[in-house]
């Protein structure tokens, strides 16, 4: 779409798997841009341990976790 064209709505990104991806920039503008999309969609599960460390689980429960196919 034109418009969509005109105000740079869509954004390349490199991803570490999928190479470069297209997605949806941010549609708010202004004359200082810091909206800048630095980093790709995570991971499947690439952020589990740290938040599960975050959660208070330690990490013999994260390896239990690991082992039994939970996580």
């Amino acid at each position: 779409d034109p418009q969509v064209l005109s105000r740079n709505l869509i954004s390349e990104l490199h991803h570490p798997t999928a190479g470069t991806i297209l997605q949806v920039a941010n549609p708010i503008k202004f004359s200082f841009d810091l909206h800048e999309m630095r980093i790709h969609p995570p991971l499947f599960g690439e952020h589990t341990v740290s938040l599960l460390e975050k959660l208070g689980y330690s990490q013999k429960e994260i390896a239990d976790m690991k082992k039994a196919g939970t996580i």
